[in-house]
């Protein structure tokens, strides 16, 4: 299938939840969820070719709303190395509840829209589950690997001040300071 997308924009990414917060004293490690609520992507396409066996063609656009995306943090463990803050362990678990999709201007040989529009949400599903541990790793590694680099160089008490002189005294950066400072009581 060719696919030539046009005009790509995502609704709604700025309404992230921050819950399901514990820290464990005895192991040091946190846990927590981050997720939207719901992201839309709007994308204006042309498409010609075949899709799950379906001869598809046609300009139009095609609507994606994902449900309950985010992930789940756990085993977050900080440690202080060489005077540098790194982050020593973290788990994430991938989080999708739905995916939505709604084609407009598109025709299908042989089903409807709509039945062409439940075979790619049921695709996407089934890939995300399929990828999901792969990339609950890959996605995890990353953001250690990225922290790590940022913070090298930082003591914990240079990190808290970082976020003291950045966040424009936002509540999910107060709470963060407030982690770190109570891990560093511990260091």
């Amino acid at each position: 299938i060719t696919v030539t997308g046009k005009n790509g924009k995502a609704y709604g990414i700025n309404q992230v939840l921050f819950g399901r917060y514990e820290f464990d004293a005895s192991t040091l490690a946190t846990k927590f969820r981050l997720s939207n609520l719901n992201l839309t992507r709007v994308y204006d396409v042309e498409l010609e070719g075949k899709l799950f066996g379906h001869k598809v063609s046609g300009e139009g656009v095609i609507r994606q709303e994902v449900l309950g995306e985010g992930y789940d943090v756990s085993n977050l463990r900080f440690e202080e190395i060489n005077n540098s803050l790194q982050i020593a362990s973290l788990e994430l678990n991938l989080l999708l509840g739905n995916v939505i999709v709604d084609l407009e201007g598109i025709t299908v040989d042989g089903i409807s829209v709509q039945q062409l529009e439940k075979l790619i949400e049921n695709y996407l599903l089934t890939k995300f589950d399929e990828t999901k541990e792969e990339q609950n790793k890959m996605i995890g590694d990353m953001i250690k690997s990225q922290f790590n680099k940022s913070w090298t160089g930082y003591s914990t008490d240079e990190v808290i001040q970082w976020l003291r002189d950045h966040t424009n005294g936002s509540g999910q950066m107060e709470f963060i300071q407030k982690h770190i400072n109570s891990f560093a009581r511990v260091l």
